[in-house]
């Protein structure tokens, strides 16, 4: 009878703890891999959650930029005719022709100059732009 309780101990003990889950350092290691799998889901799911996110800012920046770029083109092309024009009364002032006086052609010149500072400023507004959209998309300012 000693020599079943033997073969018993050797063979069935175990094989009921790992019907029951084994012993306690067994069982903390399935707790740990477990709580593991749980905290990977998690870091799973804040990723895609992040990547969607900076996706949305994304596109909202490049609107921007494609709007700030558009209000820049207007602004150069006023610039040119402005220049243009510009041009006309200089030549109208040195002639002596029409009424173009000292004060006007000084009014027109700083006209010009106000056109060329919208134009810069619109530039400007684009390069800074521009520069948001390549941190989101590549990470760094170096990019």
């Amino acid at each position: 009878m000693h020599y079943y309780h033997e073969i018993l101990s050797l063979v069935g003990v175990p094989l009921f703890r790992n019907a029951i889950g084994g012993d306690a350092a067994a069982q903390q290691r399935s707790i740990a891999i477990a709580d593991l799998q749980v905290k990977v889901a998690e870091v799973e799911n804040k990723r895609g959650d992040l990547a969607a996110q900076i996706q949305e800012q994304v596109i909202l920046q490049v609107l921007d930029f494609d709007q700030f770029r558009r209000e820049f083109q207007v602004s150069q092309e006023v610039a040119k005719r402005e220049v243009l024009r510009q041009k006309i009364r200089e030549i109208d002032y040195r002639l002596a022709v029409g009424s173009q006086d000292t004060v006007s052609y000084l009014g027109s010149l700083s006209m010009l100059d106000q056109q060329k500072a919208q134009a810069f400023r619109a530039w400007a507004k684009v390069r800074s732009q521009l520069a948001r959209v390549k941190l989101l998309v590549l990470g760094t300012e170096d990019g």
